[in-house]
């Protein structure tokens, strides 16, 4: 990270004990494992060991009956299940790639906006598997 570099933290990063002044300037400090991105000319760059995956709504036809009639009111989100669209570094050595569906663990569907679209933000550790087709 460079300074003036566009990144994307954790939430805790404007609580009250993250606040120093530095120079007569109001900062926030904040522990680099809690960066998980930044924004380069590319695109996002992911840190550490975090990823950025889009997830996947379901399919609404599943919830047509044949008559026609639609048995819920909104196709949801497909749980536990998204697409890989900004991999860390670490799982890409481990044949995890953009675009790749993958599997992960219950607790790491933890949504975030990144440069206007809605993702989960997870860590390696949450991908469980990747779907072969």
């Amino acid at each position: 990270l460079s300074p003036g570099d566009h990144v994307y933290t954790h939430h805790f990063l404007c609580d009250e004990e993250n606040k120093i002044m530095v120079n007569g300037k109001l900062l926030y400090m904040l522990r680099y494992e809690s960066i998980y991105c930044k924004v380069v000319p590319t695109g996002i760059q992911m840190l550490e060991n975090w990823n950025l995956v889009e997830p996947i709504e379901e399919d609404e036809s599943n919830y047509k009956t044949a008559s026609g009639i639609y048995v819920k009111s909104e196709p949801g989100v497909v749980k536990q299940n998204g697409t890989m669209r900004c991999p860390s570094p670490k799982i890409e050595e481990c044949g995890v790639n953009e675009g790749d569906r993958v599997i992960f663990t219950k607790v790491a569907d933890y949504p975030i906006k990144i440069e206007g679209q809605t993702l989960y933000r997870m860590e390696d550790r949450d991908v469980l598997a990747v779907v072969q087709n």
